[in-house]
């Protein structure tokens, strides 16, 4: 199944803001209930980041026109003209052409 450019950027966009709304429950949930660990609430936004990386991977993994592509430290999924990581923070050369 081929998918366009254009699918590929609306798929991409809406992946990044339901990583956006992770990244706020998380900012809501830090002050956690007892019997539960900041590490395990942590861990569950992260599981479904990736889950979310996925299926943004699953639209087209080696498709050159890719809106992410793996940092090549980390391997976190990042805008392919990133200049910085948002997981490692180290920093990146944007592919050429990006």
């Amino acid at each position: 199944m081929e998918f366009a450019p254009s699918d590929r950027l609306a798929a991409e966009m809406h992946f990044a803001k339901a990583r956006e709304n992770l990244r706020a429950l998380a900012a809501l949930v830090k002050p956690v209930g007892p019997g539960t660990s900041s590490g395990a609430v942590s861990a569950a936004i992260a599981t479904a980041s990736r889950a979310l990386d996925g299926a943004a991977q699953a639209l087209d993994p080696n498709g050159p026109d890719a809106a992410r592509v793996p940092c090549p430290f980390c391997g976190n999924r990042v805008v392919r003209g990133a200049t910085l990581c948002g997981a490692c923070w180290r920093k990146l050369v944007p592919p050429q052409g990006s």
